[in-house]
């Protein structure tokens, strides 16, 4: 729908367009004439949404392979992005979509939806797991009713409900971080809030604290140096073997 706040401050429906494929095409031509400049960027928008869907019909989806990986995987995170981070000798870029499936000894970084491994990191040289973030997060909505005698401030307080339920949204914005000895990795989870993904993944950071430590009791023990003698103690003894 098109809105316009009148000269009194209430806000008026001038044009609505129906959920059908000609109203759509008025609602893109409604922009375009209106608002050119827009246009490009609800384009580009559009093209992506079609893309990502494209992308979930794609064969892969329905292939062996990854089922496979899944039941071999201790747990699996779908559909994450990557925000940056330091991945030595990875073609994984800042905001692509991947997969992380976390096997027996090791955790693997996939490309969204497809069995090409990314990035690995034996979990014997992560060093930390951290999750966190904002969790759920509201945007949108902030009308409110306007206009002059009852009739307008009715009207306004409805249209102000309308654009509030339609403007409003909730998304989870969960943030983990990955750091191995050579490499970072941020990752941003929008499908569980923070306390319930560390819930999730509490037997995950079970096995990789355990690799952790099974790393650190292999490694040997430094070799004991002699107890150093300091001059004077030496000087001291020499004298009383005089």
């Amino acid at each position: 729908m098109i809105l316009r706040r009148t000269g009194l401050g209430s806000l008026k429906v001038t044009e609505s367009f129906p959920l059908t494929e000609d109203g759509w095409a008025r609602a893109w031509q409604s922009l375009v004439t209106q608002n050119p400049a827009a246009a490009p960027q609800v384009l580009a928008a559009l093209q992506a949404r079609e893309a990502d869907a494209a992308r979930l019909r794609s064969p892969a989806l329905e292939s062996g392979e990854l089922l496979e990986l899944d039941a071999r995987s201790i747990a699996s995170l779908r559909n994450l992005v990557y925000l940056g981070g330091y991945v030595p000798g990875s073609p994984i870029t800042a905001g692509e979509r991947c997969d992380v499936r976390f096997g027996e000894d090791r955790l693997l970084v996939f490309a969204s939806h497809r069995a090409d491994v990314l990035a690995e990191i034996a979990y014997s040289q992560v060093e930390d797991v951290e999750i966190g973030g904002p969790g759920l997060v509201k945007s949108g909505g902030g009308f409110s009713g306007g206009g002059f005698g009852l009739g307008g401030a009715i009207e306004g307080m409805a249209i102000a409900a309308v654009l509030n339920a339609m403007t409003t949204r909730t998304s989870i914005t969960t943030i983990m971080r990955i750091q191995g000895t050579g490499c970072e990795l941020f990752l941003l989870h929008a499908g569980l809030t923070p306390d319930r993904l560390r819930i999730e993944m509490s037997r995950t950071l079970g096995v990789i604290r355990a690799a952790r430590a099974g790393e650190a009791a292999a490694r040997p023990a430094p070799e004991a140096r002699p107890e150093s003698v300091s001059p004077v103690e030496e000087l001291a003894k020499l004298e009383k073997a005089c």
